[in-house]
């Protein structure tokens, strides 16, 4: 426990209060749950877009990223915005054309 405890805690707190910290954590035997830091969430890259859905007349294609880089853990926050994206395609008028 307590190799876990000195790993997380920041460097600032000088030597008596680090005593200090660890007696109480000691006290209450949960010394890791107070001071684990969060680690919050990092979008990855995102996909490549995917077929559009028309072949003309205008459709749409999306792409996709996963919050895991890295995913949120130890009470940290969820990554911010969409895991999606889509964008028009394909706009072009069908006439002539068979659309499929």
């Amino acid at each position: 426990m307590f190799v876990l405890v000195q790993k997380n805690i920041h460097k600032s707190i000088n030597s008596l209060k680090l005593l200090n910290f660890f007696f109480f954590c000691y006290l209450l035997k949960q010394c890791f749950y107070f001071i684990q830091a969060g680690i919050d969430g990092v979008w990855g890259t995102w996909s490549v877009y995917s077929s559009c859905s028309e072949t003309c007349g205008g459709g749409f294609q999306t792409r996709t990223r996963l919050c895991n880089n890295p995913a949120p853990s130890g009470g940290g926050k969820p990554c911010v915005g969409s895991s999606v994206e889509s964008q028009a395609c394909d706009t072009q008028n069908c006439s002539g054309m068979y659309k499929i």
